[in-house]
């Protein structure tokens, strides 16, 4: 069975188990605050879209045996854990940090096992490495704002990626996400039986794409096919949405006077609200817009050599343009 029809299935169907166990437990997100939903609503849907990633790990992978792939193994469901815990104790902001940092320092530690040597230069890419992975776990954070926009963040960002690195891997992990992000999508929506990803579902999936941005350099880095430049841009490109809502977030706060920490409806999902779009039109568009963005990456491997600075160019101008956009635009304030 393809990868994504089985984690798609695996998750729809772990999905109703999870909101039951989540229930049973009090994992749920009660309504007040900032919050738009009306009633309890379950937070462990980041459980059953492991489920379906898992099933097809297992499938592609098998059993991890060495201890670089064991540790990578443990880092994706000490994300998971580390969110759940946050959604059941509200952890203060550095606690949570430290703990996300000790995930991303597992999964650190499994890339520099996997290398010959460890030289200097090598600390200072894996450094670089850590702290990416820290901030794409908390950019697709970020982006569990609305319901179903977190999911179809990833399944776009993973869906591309995976056209990125055909035929130079196995993308299995990569369709296994799209599949498994839309199976948990109908549960998402759904206003009978609605169901949150909650913040582990979403650390879990933000480590996971910033691993596999990573891994994109790295499995590029031996590809025959021509390069339009250096492929360090690459991740930068892939997250390039996710990026500029936290680039937006942290400068609106900051010109505000308020801690960054401190949330607030002034994410880019909060402003299109705000400018007047239905929820779900709003959430759609903002998904394909951060796909879209991400495949400029596409374009940028694909152009003739020494060129691809001209897609990096016009890929950085957009993002300007669209910074500038955004902090002009209104913040949300509640629909009449």
């Amino acid at each position: 069975m393809p990868a994504p029809l089985l984690a798609g299935g695996v998750t729809f169907v772990v999905t109703p188990l999870c909101r039951s166990l989540a229930l049973k437990l009090g994992m749920v997100d009660q309504p007040g605050g900032r919050k738009q939903h009306g009633e309890p609503v379950p937070m462990l849907g980041g459980l059953a879209v492991f489920a379906g990633l898992l099933v097809v790990w297992y499938g592609a992978y098998g059993v991890p045996t060495n201890l670089p792939h064991i540790l990578l193994f443990l880092s994706v469901p000490g994300a998971l854990v580390v969110g759940a815990w946050d959604d059941i104790r509200s952890l203060r902001t550095h606690t949570k940090v430290g703990w996300q940092v000790a995930c991303v320092a597992v999964a650190v530690a499994s890339i520099a096992l996997s290398l010959p040597a460890v030289t200097a230069t090598h600390w200072a890419q894996l450094l670089l490495c850590g702290a990416f992975l820290v901030g794409a776990m908390n950019l697709i954070n970020f982006a569990d704002t609305y319901d179903g926009l977190c999911v179809l963040t990833c399944a776009g960002l993973a869906a591309v990626m995976g056209v990125l690195t055909e035929g130079v891997q196995n993308t299995a992990v990569h369709w296994a996400m799209v599949g498994a992000c839309l199976g948990f999508l109908p549960w998402n929506l759904s206003r009978r039986h609605r169901t949150f990803l909650g913040d582990g579902g979403s650390l879990m999936l933000g480590l996971l794409i910033g691993y596999l941005a990573l891994e994109t350099i790295w499995e590029l880095r031996g590809s025959p096919d021509p390069e339009g430049g250096p492929l360090w841009p690459l991740p930068l490109l892939l997250l390039g949405v996710p990026i500029l809502d936290g680039a937006v977030v942290t400068l609106h706060r900051h010109m505000a006077g308020r801690p960054v920490t401190v949330g607030a409806r002034d994410h880019l999902s909060h402003r299109l609200d705000a400018a007047g779009l239905p929820p779900r039109l709003m959430v759609l568009v903002l998904a394909v817009a951060t796909t879209a963005f991400a495949a400029t990456a596409l374009l940028y491997t694909a152009a003739p050599a020494g060129e691809g600075w001209l897609v990096l160019a016009g890929a950085l101008t957009l993002w300007a343009g669209g910074l500038v956009v955004a902090l002009r635009s209104p913040i949300y304030s509640g629909r009449s």
